[in-house]
């Protein structure tokens, strides 16, 4: 198989959709001789900040001198970010290997037949790290906590982000639900690092949950007076004091990361798709924020680097997101939004967004290169949000075109 046919042959897995529940990775990771079982790991949920948060934290630990694994989802451009060791994607002749080998196992075994698109790359991704030698895995969630496929491992500490409104088809229709799911990843006796307020309804039920398991609960308290993230966006420096906080409770647990470490990865951490810019005079900034809470943090972001408000909005999202929430924030009558469809068949169609917009003029377009280059010719500046597919797509489409329309590539 070459690498292409293995990642066609992994989205076709998609075909068993979203299954919140372990008892199939339990028993993916039984019949691989229980991996999960053999690496250190920082397990990371939460709304919003968590692949941040990830890439703050891997990078402070890789500068510290550890070899890391970096396990998250999804993918902006190709596959194999979802997997890196040492900052490096997995190779595609790795892809292939591990594709291979998993693929014969499942086919053996008749409780593995319908293993899921997210629990096989979990799989590689687990195998992928033992063989790479890493001693310490930064491990993102998919969905939830409770029921995602990476719970099933037993981690140093784990990071809870944010809570905010997503995914409430599978995870509750109030805060304090959706956190107790997120909760679901915290193990007996082991360190919790939680982000927002404590005494929110969110807050007191994951403190709840980490009371009944003795897991003692710290709070981000470090100071980053003086270094210059990596990242962009006033938001990211709770997601830095998270991933510093972390450190502290790793080098309690008998870990060393220097100071000076965590200065270097805070610096030097890269992140595509977050607050990036992609152009200026006029303003290019791509954002993954994929949720209203997300939406509202960009544009805060957007007044805070440059004291104006975006003249133009691309946006677009898929059909499992409150859609309406997240138009809230965006319409508006100072605001030209440039709808376009995704290229997923969780898209929603511009046509079914439009009708969500009052006051914000509205561009309807076929494509995500059409809408980049309309917005380029209205030549003003331009905020893209709304989803990570979204991001992945603008950023295929810039690394070909970033000269045509005049970016910084």
């Amino acid at each position: 198989m070459t690498y292409q046919q293995c990642v066609d042959y992994l989205c076709g897995l998609h075909r068993f959709g979203i299954r919140l529940g372990l008892e199939t990775m339990r028993a993916l990771c039984l019949a691989l001789g229980n991996p999960e079982k053999e690496l250190c790991f920082v397990h990371i949920a939460g709304t919003n900040g968590k692949g941040s948060t990830a890439a703050f934290l891997e990078s402070i630990c890789r500068h510290a001198g550890l070899r890391t694994g970096l396990y998250t989802s999804p993918h902006l451009v190709d596959f194999s970010e979802r997997i890196r060791v040492a900052g490096v994607p997995i190779g595609r002749e790795d892809v292939v290997r591990y594709t291979l080998k998993i693929r014969a196992l499942i086919h053996e075994q008749e409780d593995l037949k319908n293993v899921s698109f997210f629990e096989f790359t979990t799989a590689m991704a687990l195998l992928f790290f033992i063989e790479q030698k890493t001693e310490i895995v930064i491990w993102e969630t998919g969905l939830g906590g409770r029921l995602d496929a990476t719970n099933v491992v037993e981690p140093e500490c784990c990071i809870i982000t944010q809570i905010g409104w997503d995914h409430m088809d599978y995870l509750g229709n109030t805060l304090g639900e959706i956190a107790a799911e997120k909760a679901g990843i915290l193990k007996t006796s082991k360190p919790l690092i939680l982000a927002g307020d404590p005494t929110s309804e969110a807050g007191l039920v994951i403190r709840k949950q980490a009371e009944k398991l003795g897991c003692q609960v710290f709070y981000p308290r470090q100071d980053i007076e003086g270094v210059h993230l990596g990242l962009r966006g006033e938001y990211q420096k709770e997601n830095a004091h998270l991933a510093l906080e972390t450190c502290s409770v790793l080098e309690g647990l008998g870990w060393t990361i220097p100071v000076q470490a965590r200065r270097e990865g805070l610096e030097q951490v890269t992140w595509p798709g977050r607050f990036q810019i992609l152009g200026q005079n006029p303003n290019w900034v791509l954002d993954g924020a994929h949720n209203a809470a997300g939406i509202q943090t960009a544009l805060a972001a957007w007044r805070a680097e440059f004291g104006t408000e975006p003249e133009q909005i691309l946006f677009s999202c898929v059909a499992d997101k409150d859609v309406e929430a997240m138009v809230h924030f965006l319409d508006r009558d100072d605001f030209l939004v440039h709808l376009v469809p995704l290229l997923t068949k969780r898209t929603v169609q511009p046509e079914q967004m439009q009708t969500l917009f009052q006051n914000a003029r509205i561009r309807c377009h076929m494509t995500v290169p059409e809408a980049l280059m309309e917005a380029k010719n209205d030549g003003r500046s331009l905020l893209i949000v709304g989803s990570l597919y979204l991001a992945g797509e603008v950023l295929a489409h810039l690394h070909d075109k970033a000269h045509e329309l005049g970016l910084n590539g």
